[in-house]
């Protein structure tokens, strides 16, 4: 996974998932990641499909969004709980300019803003951040 650019990485409520090029076994995460809240700076996995339950500790969703109406709507959206604090999630699918294809996140406070969860969609784990 490239490295996050230090602006990246100092941002409150923003983060980005990169495609995991260290797949071995169809149980490894399609796209690593982390993004960075108010509680800290976590560590972030997706996987295809999966569970539709996003109210775990740590457990969430992104699926592609219904609603994009204009380039400037996100690709995709979603929902995470961050130590007992839910948040609404929103990926815009990039590539940098090195051409590896990234999502770049945003969280923001969560409000209820969608019900129901596609069969095709990303299942997410996240946890604190643990220097390597």
């Amino acid at each position: 996974m490239p490295p996050l650019t230090s602006d990246m990485e100092t941002k409150v409520n923003s983060g980005v998932l990169f495609r995991n090029d260290r797949t071995q076994k169809e149980t490894d995460p399609i796209y690593r990641g982390n993004f960075q809240t108010d509680h800290g700076k976590f560590s972030l996995s997706a996987w295809d499909s999966g569970s539709k339950d996003p109210s775990g500790l740590g457990k969430g969703v992104l699926f592609e969004n219904p609603d994009k109406a204009t380039e400037k709507h996100p690709d995709m959206i979603g929902s995470i709980n961050v130590n007992g604090a839910r948040y609404a999630l929103s990926a815009w699918r990039r590539t940098s300019s090195k051409g590896n294809d990234y999502m770049s996140l945003a969280l923001r406070e969560w409000a209820n803003q969608w019900q129901g969860i596609p069969d095709d969609h990303y299942s997410l784990g996240c946890q604190e951040w643990k220097e390597r």
